[in-house]
């Protein structure tokens, strides 16, 4: 490519697009970074309200649920020393319990862990975002799945019903209605649990989605040498 070949002053346009991707990777790194150690040293100043006990590989793991006012989405953070902010009330507590602690035994914090330094190294490049985004919705669904396996048929529809109701909650607070994105996934989640056929067929595209991430990967597209006979 001419313009990777061209110089500013002693450098290549190439080494200079080098250097800003690496100082760009630098400085998302420090921010990430003192944001996850402020928010850990802010949640390990907060006595746990009750431990749940999970079995991962024959060890019993006793996790930590904490009471966060100020966060809305319950979620699982920690890969070895996890803990659980739930953020829901009594009656929704079981359910959401246990696609959190679905998504340790998964798992699937390495993964996220993993799309987050890809973001990190490639942060300049849109399409990382849209992957991780998409892949992320892949652990949901698969979660729930997983989840739903265990519960009967008035729970399954209780387990819709709560994610109805935090998609509504959420929507509202932000003022707004869900995304075009947002709400594709819900109804896949919700088809995928109610639905028999429909949970095969959500395993086939999602596997295929997998292996066209993976494939992506491979594809390098270079420019037609300029050839000088």
């Amino acid at each position: 490519c001419r313009f990777m070949r061209g110089k500013i002053g002693f450098l290549s346009h190439f080494s200079v697009l080098f250097l800003i991707s690496l100082l760009g990777s630098f400085l998302i790194l420090v921010q990430k970074s003192l944001s996850y150690i402020s928010f850990i040293k802010l949640i390990k100043e907060i006595r746990p309200i009750e431990y749940i006990r999970v079995k991962k590989y024959k060890k019993v793991k006793k996790i930590p649920i904490l009471k966060v006012d100020s966060i809305e989405d319950p979620f699982i953070v920690g890969i070895k020393n996890p803990y659980i902010i739930p953020n829901i009330d009594e009656e929704t507590k079981k359910i959401v319990l246990l696609h959190e602690v679905g998504h340790y035994i998964k798992r699937d914090l390495f993964l996220k862990c993993f799309f987050e330094i890809l973001c990190l190294l490639y942060w300049w490049n849109p399409l990382v975002y849209i992957v991780r985004y998409y892949f992320s919705n892949i652990l949901e669904i698969r979660n729930d799945l997983i989840v739903c396996n265990e519960l009967s048929e008035i729970e399954k529809i209780h387990y819709v019903e709560i994610l109805l109701k935090m998609s509504r909650t959420k929507a509202l607070k932000r003022r707004g209605t869900l995304s075009f994105f947002n709400g594709s996934f819900l109804k896949i989640r919700i088809s995928s649990i109610l639905n028999e056929e429909q949970k095969k067929q959500v395993n086939i595209k999602l596997f295929f989605f997998l292996i066209a991430i993976i494939l992506s990967g491979t594809i390098v597209i270079e420019p037609v040498a300029d050839l000088k006979l």
